[in-house]
C-alpha cells in the first residue's frame, strides 16, 4: 500500500515545476484582475446573482 501512495505521488513529483508555474501565473493574473477592479478601470464580472 505505501508503495502504491509512493508511486502515485512521484508520478506528480515529475510535473512539480509544471505546477509551479501554473500556480504562479494564475497568481499573477487573479492580482492584475482585483487591482484593475479596485482602480475602477473595469467593472467586476458577476457570473451568479
Amino acid at each position: 500500500m505505501r508503495y502504491w501512495i509512493w508511486t502515485q505521488v512521484s508520478k506528480l513529483n515529475t510535473r512539480h515545476m509544471q505546477f509551479a508555474w501554473i500556480t504562479l501565473g494564475t497568481l499573477a493574473l487573479t492580482d492584475f484582475y482585483i487591482m484593475l477592479v479596485a482602480s475602477g478601470s473595469i467593472t467586476d464580472l458577476r457570473f451568479i446573482g
